[in-house]
């Protein structure tokens, strides 16, 4: 059978063993962009734990994946699975349909975490609260707190911080939520950030909003090119990482976009023939290569927009968070974008999934572990 392991959760495409399977993972996340800082200790408990992971979620939580295996960005080979309703809220509403059915969790709605709160030793102890409708406030005591707060994609004054480059020219597609407040709170009682400027783009995203544009994505589908205004091809469609015209003929297309229609033939040409010969020249193609034929033809305009910050508080393996002089703070633990140095300098498409799920566990365990 395929090896497990990996990405959003799954990895392998052709009979080989557990250790091939790590060693290919290994490989694709220190490639490229990520000179290497992928295969930490860290970073490796990801891929290695990814198998135990999906069984969780679908065992335990309930999530249904599709079976076949799909290729997502930086990756070489087929390992990455996708809920079976291609929607996030397969996995967000069955978990938290899960959590409300154990009588030991108790869910809190509408209450912001403001400030963590410590003892006399420096251990945490503690959070203050608030309800952003109320404006009432509250501490909750405790043994030990897990940071699941997501990354700062949507607050451009922190990207700009720590990356001029991401400024307001370009957008996000993450949740206006994500503002790094868990990264914040942390900071302000010693916490160690790691690998901040690193902040990842995604491709193909609306020029307008930001948002990702999955429905006609030619780096998951497979069916098309990307190309500049000039109408020529400018990067391996599947590499690290609208609006849609439709009309009969290239020219007509090409037309309504403002691209050069006689050099977008020509780059239809090119790839019909690459194609054939099953190889790209140009850009080296990753995945399975379909012609262009006879139309109609859609054109849609698109642009990077911010996606995933790598950097993030600093962690150990046991997700235990570390003070700026890399000391353990007794009682904080962080899993997902909040935590950096897991995915290098550019982290491979649907790894996300993957570190949210192992590093909750990861983190949830040795939290329990510590209150006992």
């Amino acid at each position: 059978m395929a090896a497990l392991g990996g990405t959003l959760a799954l990895a392998g495409c052709a009979p080989m063993s557990h250790e091939e399977a790590q060693e290919k993972r290994k490989a694709d996340a220190a490639g490229g962009a990520s000179a290497g800082m992928a295969t930490t200790s860290i970073g490796e408990g990801m891929g290695k734990h990814g198998t135990f992971t999906v069984e969780v979620s679908a065992n335990d939580g309930g999530i249904s994946w599709k079976h076949d295996l799909m290729q997502f960005g930086g990756h070489n080979i087929k390992r990455s699975i996708i809920p079976i309703t291609h929607s996030g809220s397969e996995m967000t509403t069955k978990l938290t349909d899960r959590a409300k059915a154990i009588d030991a969790i108790t869910l809190i709605d509408n209450t912001q975490a403001t400030e963590l709160v410590t003892d006399s030793t420096g251990k945490v102890v503690g959070v203050k609260v608030k309800n952003p409708v109320t404006g009432e406030e509250a501490e909750v005591k405790c043994k030990a707190v897990v940071l699941a707060t997501g990354g700062f994609g949507s607050n451009v004054d922190m990207r700009v911080k720590y990356n001029f480059e991401m400024d307001d020219k370009i957008l996000s597609t993450d949740s206006v939520a994500a503002q790094g407040d868990g990264i914040v709170m942390a900071e302000k009682i010693g916490a160690g950030t790691i690998d901040m400027e690193y902040i990842q783009t995604y491709p193909v995203c609306d020029p307008e909003t930001g948002a990702l544009l999955y429905v006609g994505d030619v780096r998951l589908e497979n069916y098309g090119v990307l190309v500049n205004k000039e109408g020529d091809r400018f990067v391996q469609e599947l590499d690290r990482r609208g609006v849609i015209v439709k009309a009969d003929t290239l020219d007509e297309v090409a037309q309504a976009q403002g691209v050069d229609a006689e050099e977008l033939k020509k780059t239809v040409d090119a790839w019909n023939r690459y194609c054939a010969d099953g190889k790209d020249p140009d850009f080296g193609y990753s995945v399975e290569m379909n012609t262009i034929e006879e139309g109609p033809y859609y054109l849609m305009a698109c642009k990077p927009a911010v996606h995933y910050a790598m950097g993030g508080l600093h962690i150990t393996p046991k997700a235990e968070v570390l003070t700026v002089d890399a000391q353990v703070i007794p009682g904080l633990y962080a899993a997902g974008e909040v935590a950096g140095h897991k995915m290098g300098t550019n982290r491979l498409g649907s790894c996300s999934m993957t570190d949210i799920y192992t590093f909750g566990r990861i983190a949830g365990k040795n939290a329990a572990s510590y209150a006992k």
